[in-house]
């Protein structure tokens, strides 16, 4: 039984640390675009702060994919509330330090990493059952979007793609035909048993994957997948 609730445990953690590390990355990439540099102990307390939302991820947004409420009422009741208090203390002073920084110095957290990692505190720390149906969303237009909009500006940098001179709103289209066709291939993917049963073409595969979005169990197959490409393609250079 141990065993099982651990088993159990590990695919949230791994799925938030997943979003957690990329959401730190593109923060870090905000960073370095304004100039603001942090220095040794900010990054140790930020990477804390990844890892601490990990673990309290797992028991909050990322919960349906492995805890349950039985689960919770043994010993991992007890952890997540020490995880809990231990995320927010945390927080708490890496958040009093880059103030503290900017008050002193004028430096402050650009825009770009503020947002983006306070929209994954809210994420995780917001307490409602309703939010774990974000998840339909945050793969598709939080998580991957990320992805596509690094790697499309990567691409134009390097090759040195003229488009990148083109006023505001082309841009924004030149990105839109990146963006779109992605989007659709995910999306039909993600929603393929709810479209194969509409269709009434279900038959045999409604059985095999379901009748609405994928499967946990389906849908844990393609994380992995995933992540194990992403660590090849965003290793670090």
């Amino acid at each position: 039984f141990a065993f099982s609730k651990f088993s159990q445990f590990i695919f949230p953690v791994v799925l938030m640390q997943h979003v957690c590390a990329q959401a730190k990355g593109v923060g870090l990439v905000y960073c370095g675009k304004s100039g603001f540099k942090l220095n040794d102990s900010e990054k140790i307390h930020l990477s804390a702060c990844t890892w601490f939302l990990s673990i309290v991820g797992a028991f909050t947004i990322a919960a349906p994919f492995g805890i349950t409420q039985e689960h919770l009422d043994g010993d991992l009741g007890s952890f997540r509330s020490i995880a809990m208090i231990c995320a927010l203390l945390e927080i708490g002073y890496f958040s009093l330090c880059l103030f503290n920084r900017g008050r002193k110095t004028d430096e402050w957290l650009p825009k770009g990493s503020f947002l983006l990692w306070g929209n994954l505190l809210l994420f995780v720390f917001l307490p409602f059952s309703w939010m774990s149906f974000i998840w339909i969303f945050v793969p598709v237009f939080y998580h991957a979007s990320q992805h596509w909009t690094i790697a499309w500006l990567s691409h134009k940098q390097s090759s040195h793609d003229n488009d990148m001179v083109l006023p505001p709103r082309q841009l924004f289209l030149s990105f839109l035909r990146l963006l779109i066709p992605v989007q659709a291939v995910s999306l039909t993917i993600l929603f393929f048993p709810m479209i194969m049963t509409s269709l009434n073409l279900g038959g045999v595969l409604n059985g095999f994957f379901g009748t609405g979005i994928l499967s946990v169990e389906w849908s844990m197959l393609v994380f992995y997948l995933h992540y194990l490409s992403d660590r090849i393609v965003w290793r670090p250079k």
